[in-house]
C-alpha cells in the first residue's frame, strides 16, 4: 500500500466511522432486547440500569477493538511488517500479566459484577467507607459520586462487599421519641395516617410500596418512648419519601400536642436551695 497520508486519513476516518455505527448497533441491539421483555415498572427499571451498564462496557470493548484493527492496518500500510509486531505485544501482554496480577483480578471482578448484577450505572451503592451514585463503570473500574460531589474511583478487584441501596426495593426505617406522657396509640395511630394519607396522592402513590410494614414500640430511652414504622418503597425514592413524611409527621404532633422526646436533666445544688428557702422565710 502507498506510504500517502491520505490513506492514513482513511484508516483513521473508517475506523471514527466503525466505533460511531458499533455503537449505534450496541444501542440498537440493548433496546430490542429490552422491548422483548414484559415487565412490571420495578423490573424495567432495573433493566434499563443494567442495559445502559452493558451499553458503557460493550461500547469501551468494542472501541478498543476497532482503534486496534486500525493500527494494524495502519502498519500494514506503512509497508511495517505486522505479524512480528503482534508476536511482540502478545509476548509483552504475556510478561505483563504475570506481573498485573491485581488488573486480571480488577476485569475478572468487573465481569463477574455485570453478570451478576452487583450494582448498575445509576445505583446508589456503599463500598467500604465509599458511598454515592455509581457515575460509570467498565470491566476495570467503578467510579462512585458521593457527598459534596466528590467522585471516588474504585478497582474492581478491590470490592469485596457492596451495598446496593437502590435495587429492586428500598425501605426506610423510621424511628422518632415520644415524651413519657404521650398517648403511646395516639402517636402510632397517627404516624401511620400519615403515611396512609400520602398513599392517597397521586404523586406519592407509585412510590410507596408497602405504606406500613410494620409498626410500633422500638425501645425505652432516657429522652422517651421510641416509635418505629417501615414504609417499603420503590428503589431510590425512599430518601424523598422520609424527608416529605418528616415533615407531615411534625405538623400531624403538633396538631394532637404529641410532644416529641428530649434528654432532661435534674441538678440539685443545695446551697442554692438553702439560700431560696432563707428568702422565702424571710419574705
Amino acid at each position: 500500500m502507498s506510504h500517502d497520508p491520505f490513506v492514513l486519513l482513511i484508516i483513521f476516518l473508517f475506523v471514527m466511522l466503525a466505533i460511531r455505527i458499533s455503537t449505534l448497533a450496541i444501542d440498537a441491539f440493548l433496546q430490542s432486547l429490552q422491548d422483548h421483555y414484559n415487565l412490571n415498572q420495578i423490573a424495567l427499571n432495573r433493566q434499563e440500569l443494567r442495559f445502559i451498564t452493558y451499553g458503557i462496557v460493550l461500547k469501551g470493548v468494542s472501541k478498543v477493538i476497532w482503534i486496534i484493527l486500525g493500527l494494524i492496518v495502519a502498519l500494514d500500510s506503512l509497508e511495517i511488517p505486522v505479524a512480528p509486531v503482534v508476536a511482540g505485544v502478545g509476548i509483552i501482554g504475556i510478561a505483563l500479566s504475570f506481573g498485573s496480577q491485581n488488573l486480571i483480578r480488577d476485569v475478572l471482578n468487573g465481569i463477574f459484577i455485570l453478570l451478576e448484577d452487583h450494582y448498575s450505572v445509576g445505583d446508589y451503592i456503599a463500598v467500604g467507607d465509599t458511598s454515592g451514585y455509581v457515575e460509570y463503570m467498565n470491566l476495570r473500574i467503578t467510579q462512585v459520586r458521593g457527598k459534596e460531589g466528590r467522585l471516588t474511583t474504585l478497582t474492581n478487584g478491590s470490592i469485596n462487599i457492596v451495598h446496593n441501596q437502590t435495587k429492586e426495593w428500598a425501605r426506610i426505617d423510621f424511628k422518632t421519641t415520644i415524651t413519657y406522657d404521650s398517648n403511646i396509640d395516639l402517636a402510632l395511630d397517627v404516624m401511620q395516617k400519615v403515611i396512609e394519607e400520602m398513599f392517597q396522592e397521586t404523586d406519592w402513590k407509585k412510590s410507596i410500596l408497602t405504606p406500613v410494614m410494620s409498626s410500633g414500640v422500638s425501645d425505652i430511652l432516657d429522652t422517651g418512648v421510641e416509635l418505629e414504622i417501615r414504609i417499603k418503597t420503590s428503589p431510590g425514592t425512599q430518601w424523598k419519601i422520609a424527608r416529605e413524611y418528616r415533615r407531615r409527621l411534625k405538623l400531624a404532633f403538633d396538631q394532637q400536642e404529641i410532644k416529641f422526646g428530649r434528654f432532661e436533666q435534674t441538678v440539685f445544688l443545695p446551697e442554692v436551695s438553702q439560700l431560696l428557702s432563707r428568702q422565702i422565710i424571710n419574705q
